[in-house]
């Protein structure tokens, strides 16, 4: 499943940036785009999460008291997509995935588009 989820277009940087702004449209959920450019708590990302768990509540019975947990699972299938994909792009032979993941962070706080 990861694969075929990495394997899915990433978003543009500039619709993640418009939608954020308030200028352009809202993410879809299918096919369903995080952005691992961008924090977990970016607008377009809780955008995301919050529409698929409204579709996920109206297609499933799911006790009210269960409902935070959902959240708590999306959260980790985000983390877990974005190692995945950290580790399946190591740039070059002789960097490591402790390296490629020190690289990503180093390029997200810079404010630069990381390369994942």
């Amino acid at each position: 499943m990861a694969k075929q989820i990495v394997n899915i277009e990433k978003p543009l940087r500039n619709a993640i940036d418009r939608y954020a702004s308030g200028t352009g449209p809202a993410p879809m959920l299918e096919p369903m785009r995080f952005s691992f450019e961008v924090p977990f708590t970016h607008e377009w990302n809780q955008e995301i999460q919050d529409k698929f768990i409204s579709a996920f509540l109206l297609e499933n019975k799911v006790l009210d008291d269960d409902v935070p947990m959902l959240y708590v699972i999306l959260k980790q299938l985000y983390t877990n997509l974005r190692q995945y994909i950290i580790d399946a792009n190591v740039r070059e032979e002789e960097e490591d995935e402790v390296q490629a993941r020190k690289r990503v962070k180093e390029t997200e706080d810079s404010g630069i588009t990381a390369k994942v």
